[in-house]
């Protein structure tokens, strides 16, 4: 990744108009992405036991799709990006699914409350005019590999500890990721770079590791609450 140039850390232009257009088009292809995810969550709902098996191959496939669509140069990455979010949707189809037995207002609480949060971050950062943020990059990254070695760890130690700071610190740093990830998009933009699949897979990503994030903490403090 290029590292930021010193001047953009007292940049405080107003968007242009070709910056301002490329954000409205990667929101858009983000939002189609999460229509998808959702269209494919539902249809997931009637094969959980064959979703169950093809877990892992289904991972392993979406990460051979994201790392295509991070490192190609190719501009025609749409069909690849959708059907990342339409495997996205099966994948989460477990965990939904577990949710909605528990308690089936969990889902659009979640949802609502992911929506709510990514637009105030994403708000926030673009109501930002200097880019100092994208300094900080190194450190959630760093945070960010720490927390993914902290979860395999936890796989063999099962350890609430461990699985309570993975979480609530992962809400906070996808929190953070998101206002980077808007200054990062703007940067790229400004200097002329014009990915909107690479950056709507950015977005997206955010969302959803919010969105799964804050389901897991609204089924655990249901369960908590039925076991009082």
């Amino acid at each position: 990744m290029e590292r930021p140039n010193i001047k953009h850390l007292f940049d405080t232009q107003l968007l242009s108009e070709k910056t301002k257009k490329h954000l409205q088009n990667v929101y858009y292809e983000m939002t189609i992405g999460l229509l998808v995810t959702a269209l494919s969550c539902f249809v997931g709902q009637y094969m959980i036991e064959l979703l169950s098996v093809l877990f892992i191959p289904l991972c392993i496939a979406q990460l051979g799709l994201i790392i295509y669509m991070v490192y190609s140069n190719s501009h025609n990455k749409h069909s690849y990006f959708y059907a990342f979010t339409a495997l996205e949707g099966l994948t989460l189809t477990p965990l939904v699914h577990t949710a909605n037995i528990i308690d089936n207002t969990i889902v659009f609480t979640a949802l609502t409350t992911t929506i709510i949060t990514f637009g105030s971050f994403s708000y926030l950062s673009l109501k930002t005019n200097k880019r100092s943020v994208l300094y900080f990059g190194g450190i959630l990254a760093s945070i960010l590999f720490t927390l993914t070695i902290m979860s395999l760890v936890n796989l063999f130690l099962h350890s609430e500890l461990l699985f309570k700071i993975e979480l609530y610190l992962g809400l906070g740093l996808f929190c953070m990721y998101i206002i980077y990830d808007t200054q990062l998009v703007i940067k790229e933009a400004d200097d002329g770079k014009y990915d909107v699949i690479k950056h709507a897979m950015t977005f997206y990503l955010d969302f959803i590791n919010v969105f799964i994030r804050i389901l897991i903490i609204l089924m655990r403090n249901k369960n908590n609450k039925k076991k009082k």
